[in-house]
């Protein structure tokens, strides 16, 4: 009923109300917003910052079409999308999406290069290299876990884990371990990765995992959690040990047989002694570094060998054969002349490359050659001596056969003889063949 006064009406103060609303929430919000007939496909409305952003002038794509947008999927799905600005750029928006009948209301924001890197799109990816996600809150003490995490601990996934949980998979000497490096990465904000073995929580399993976190920034009242993907490396751990394994049993028998161990990369000439034996063989230090090829052919190596051992590798380059080589060094220490025996093999990365390394041992063998030169004289000189023996023999038969009247005279005297010169050779064996008294 009219009452006759200039009061303005209910309904108009709600009409100027609704209009100051959709002023402050659709034209001045900061963030983009737009409507789009689903119908039409056209824009009903977009606000200034979204035109902004897409360099458009402010009320200016209200009736267009979406295709200026670079969008051709209506409704627009939810997601990152990829739009096209005024100038013909390409920019990355993320879109949130609240449908009513007809129209489309979308909520729009520019994503920056890591917000692309973390992307529902690329978790595939980090599951497929075997990398689970996690996320821990620090104030709630709740880790949430994504699907393949969730697999590797042997949780639920989602916020299923409570962060004592989770430390309650540790063995009490890892969990030592691992609390201080977790604890500095809360307290000075830099990552951390770490190796340990937990028990699966599903079936109680020991599994070796990796796990690399960063800090989230919080307030002033401490972080607001821990990021992080984690790892199943049991297998690679078991390659690992076993290849440490390997080479520990290799350095204790090579230990015990006195091999020197040595690498030699030929396109900087540059050796690596792998062990002290090496050391010792050439009487040097670790001061005074390992030997090139260079210096060992040309310094260390005795002049006369140098020519054969030169022949030698550069067989073994040409035939991709294994170096097998003996020679004579000086050593360092003492300027001595030692013997040494040189194997190895040359290692290529591929079948049409050149060499890249030699990877070999070395053994000294001078006491073994000076024992086999003994070996072999005293074979000559045992030889000889036995020829004079037999000749003495053969003299003592002729004069004895020369003065016996008999056959038993002859037996008599002539191991009588053979007795004497036993009894000769026992006395001067006994004095190393020097001196007799007669």
């Amino acid at each position: 009923m009219d009452d006759g006064s200039n009061q303005p009406s209910s309904s108009g103060t709600n009409a100027t109300a609704e209009a100051g609303l959709h002023h402050i929430l659709f034209r001045d919000a900061p963030i983009g917003l737009i409507a789009i007939d689903t119908g039409t496909g056209l824009i009903r409305d977009a606000n200034p910052y979204l035109c902004d952003l897409l360099g458009h002038p402010k009320d200016s794509l209200s009736g267009y079409p979406c295709g200026v947008l670079g969008e051709a999927t209506i409704p627009v799905p939810a997601g990152l999308r990829h739009w096209r600005r005024r100038d013909g750029d390409r920019v990355d928006v993320r879109v949130r999406t609240s449908s009513d009948t007809g129209i489309q209301t979308l909520i729009v924001d520019a994503v920056d290069a890591d917000d692309l890197a973390r992307a529902e799109e690329n978790r595939a990816a980090l599951a497929a290299a075997g990398l689970g996600e996690w996320r821990l809150d620090v104030a709630r003490g709740i880790v949430t876990l994504s699907r393949r995490a969730a697999a590797i601990l042997g949780h639920a996934a989602g916020p299923s884990a409570t962060w004592a949980a989770l430390r309650g998979l540790l063995e009490a000497d890892e969990a030592r371990r691992v609390r201080p490096l977790v604890r500095a990465s809360l307290g000075d904000g830099q990552p951390f990765s770490l190796e340990c073995r937990i028990r699966r929580a599903s079936d109680g399993a020991m599994v070796s995992v990796g796990i690399r976190g960063q800090m989230i920034e919080g307030d002033a009242a401490g972080p607001a959690g821990i990021v992080g993907v984690v790892e199943d490396i049991t297998g690679q751990v078991a390659v690992r040990n076993a290849l440490r394994d390997g080479e520990q049993r290799l350095r204790i028998a090579t230990s015990l047989a006195a091999l020197g161990i040595f690498e030699w990369h030929m396109l900087d000439d540059q050796a690596i002694w792998e062990n002290e034996r090496m050391f010792a063989i050439f009487g040097r230090g670790a001061g005074d570094g390992a030997v090139g090829k260079r210096e060992f052919l040309e310094n260390v190596l005795h002049p006369d060998d140098r020519s054969r051992v030169r022949g030698a590798i550069l067989a073994a380059l040409r035939e991709d054969a294994p170096l097998q080589v003996s020679g004579r060094i000086r050593r360092k220490s003492d300027g001595a002349w030692r013997i040494i025996d040189l194997a190895g093999r040359f290692e290529r990365d591929a079948s049409y490359r050149l060499p890249r390394r030699l990877i070999g041992v070395v053994a000294d063998v001078t006491e073994q050659r000076v024992a086999e030169e003994r070996r072999i004289l005293l074979i000559r000189e045992l030889h000889h001596r036995v020829k004079n023996t037999l000749a003495t023999v053969q003299a003592i038969v002729g004069s004895t056969a020369r003065t016996a009247s008999s056959i038993e005279s002859f037996y008599e005297a002539f191991v009588g003889r053979i007795k004497s010169l036993a009894h000769t050779h026992a006395v001067l064996t006994e004095d190393t063949w020097q001196t007799a008294s007669l």
